[in-house]
């Protein structure tokens, strides 16, 4: 416990000197995973409420395969009062292709943020209802490409711990360990209550790993990575069931009658729906997104790189799938400066990032720690007579510095991230102003999030100087 009040002392040190408790707080992998208890009930079990849904372990061929998909268009919703919806699907079928039985119950259960994570190698193991690291790292471990294996800050599981809404928050009873590169039914665990569960090196889980890790198919190389992850930002999963004559029911646009149920979601043609429901505010909104986001200099979420959101749906004793996910904004975003875009002599800019106003029926949050990015292009301009006007700029040199709130300085660097408030300051300077007899120009382009449609295009212009 001693050890444990250090570990909390010297992280709110970190965290105050950088004002954040004052202020409080897109490729995706698909993971298969074995059944667990991932959501208001076990995987597999009926519901027994009358209300339709079936036994997914009576079938003769249950549920084998669980595909999660999100609409391009239209996917998120402003529910208002601060909350979005983002909306999705479940395609569930058997090991021969097709749906499973109408009724067939998906769990669904949302983590936000990692623990801790490491790999399987020498010393460690999962094996019966316990795992094993000798050697665990904290949540915001970075995956070295060139080691092949997560590098980071050493910590005992019972140690392990995330700062969210202004508190720690350590590992519990419910939350989950995933591994990649296991077999499909040893991917997902639920750590156990009881004493002793939660240990320096162990971590009980609720049921038993189908195979011994380390083994012959996946050795002990380091190959089979885990993390542990936890729900901490406030969302959850809304899902449709059956709807009983006597209950207040809502009708969709194909006069489908259904209810709102959380944990959950039944199947209709193989297709079960749900809806990932998240606080939509600057302290939360873009958790988790890849896209345009750089998670280790987000300072929002201590330790600086935890916020990771993963989606589980599970169906039966073989369907259940981890997908990398995130707490999207609405677009079209709104991207404003002081100075207006246009002709410009060098000096400050400050940019300004938010998501759909109220008319696009977004909320209007200002986006924190999104990147912005920057491109430099020398324009030549046919002045002077003999000069090839293809390729002759003039030799003006212009440079970009992006605010670096981490290190509390300018940057030279083609692209930055806006601060807490959602506000990105950029320094331009004219570094040589090149060939004076002939007329210049450079065109300084600023993208949001690396789209080419969300852009700031900034004109340096430099006449010749008279003889």
């Amino acid at each position: 416990m001693l050890f444990k009040k250090k570990i909390i002392s010297a992280a709110l040190g970190a965290i105050v000197s950088l004002g954040l408790v004052a202020c409080g707080s897109d490729s995706d992998t698909t993971i298969g995973v074995g059944a667990t208890t991932t959501g208001s009930g076990a995987s597999g079990g009926s519901s027994g409420d009358g209300t339709g849904t079936t036994e997914t372990g009576s079938s003769s061929n249950p549920a084998r395969t669980i595909k999660v998909s999100y609409p391009v268009v239209d996917a998120i919703v402003n529910k208002g009062g601060g909350i979005y919806s983002q909306n999705g699907s479940v395609l569930v079928t058997d090991s021969e292709g097709d749906p499973v039985p109408d009724g067939t119950r998906v769990y669904f259960s949302v983590t936000d943020s990692i623990l801790a994570r490491g790999t399987i190698s020498n010393g460690d193991s999962a094996t019966g209802t316990t795992f094993t690291d000798a050697a665990p790292l904290l949540g915001d471990a970075v995956w070295d490409k060139d080691l092949e294996k997560w590098v980071g800050s050493a910590v005992f599981f019972d140690q392990a711990y995330v700062y969210r809404n202004s508190a720690f928050r350590f590992i519990e009873p419910g939350d989950h360990i995933f591994l990649k590169h296991a077999d499909e039914q040893d991917k997902n665990r639920i750590i156990s209550a009881g004493d002793g569960a939660i240990s320096a090196n162990t971590l009980a889980v609720t049921s038993v790993y189908d195979n011994d890790y380390p083994n012959t198919v996946y050795p002990a190389d380091e190959s089979t990575e885990y993390s542990v992850g936890a729900s901490t930002l406030g969302a959850e999963i809304v899902g449709r069931d059956a709807c009983g004559e006597d209950e207040t029911c809502i009708v969709d646009d194909d006069d489908n009658r259904y209810k709102e149920v959380h944990g959950y979601s039944v199947t209709k043609n193989g297709i079960a729906e749900f809806s990932l429901v998240y606080p939509a505010d600057i302290h939360t909104l873009r958790a988790g997104c890849k896209s345009g986001a750089d998670s280790s200099r987000d300072l929002r979420f201590f330790p600086y790189g935890s916020a990771e959101v993963f989606l589980i749906a599970s169906a039966g004793e073989h369907a259940t799938t981890v997908v990398s996910s995130c707490f999207s904004s609405i677009a079209p975003w709104q991207f404003k400066s002081i100075p207006e875009e246009g002709d410009f002599s060098g000096g400050g800019i400050r940019f300004f990032l938010r998501d759909a106003s109220g008319d696009d029926g977004g909320g209007n949050v200002r986006l924190a720690y999104t990147r912005i990015s920057s491109k430099i292009t020398p324009s030549p301009v046919p002045s002077i007579t003999g000069t090839d006007a293809d390729t002759n700029t003039g030799g003006m040199t212009v440079s970009v510095k992006f605010y670096n709130q981490s290190t509390e300085s300018y940057d030279e660097s083609d692209e930055g991230l806006t601060d807490g408030s959602g506000v990105a300051n950029v320094l331009v300077t004219v570094e040589d102003e090149g060939d004076t007899a002939i007329d210049r120009k450079a065109e300084i382009t600023f993208y949001a999030a690396a789209d080419p449609d969300i852009k700031k295009v900034f004109t340096i212009t430099r006449a010749a100087e008279t003889q």
